[in-house]
C-alpha cells in the first residue's frame, strides 16, 4: 500500500480489514490515508460546514475525533459506540 505522497505505508492486514469493516458500517464516503510509521489506517470524513471527523483504525482499537474536540475510543471487538454514530451527524447550530 502506499500513503498519500506515494511512499511505501505498512498496515496489518487486521487493520486494513477493520477500516474496511467501520467504513462500510457508517456508509462510506471517508477518505483513507496511512499515518506514516502507525501501522494504522485513518479514515477522514469532511462535512459542507467545514468540519470533519477522523478514526484512527488499528488492530485491535480505534480512536475518533472531530473539529469541535470531541473523541472517542474504543476496542474493535465492541462494535461502534453511538458517539462516533453522533460524530457523523452534525447538528445544525
Amino acid at each position: 500500500m502506499m500513503d498519500e505522497i506515494g511512499r511505501p505505508a505498512y498496515v496489518s492486514g487486521e487493520a486494513a480489514c477493520n477500516t474496511v469493516d467501520i467504513a462500510t458500517a457508517l456508509g462510506g464516503g471517508f477518505h483513507v490515508s496511512f499515518p506514516p510509521g502507525r501501522g494504522t489506517m485513518t479514515l477522514t470524513k469532511y462535512f459542507p460546514d467545514g468540519s470533519d471527523v477522523s478514526i484512527e483504525v488499528g488492530d485491535d482499537r480505534a480512536a475518533a475525533s472531530n473539529s469541535r474536540f470531541e473523541t472517542v475510543e474504543w476496542d474493535i471487538e465492541d462494535g461502534i459506540p453511538q458517539k462516533l454514530v453522533d460524530m457523523l451527524h452534525p447538528k445544525a447550530g
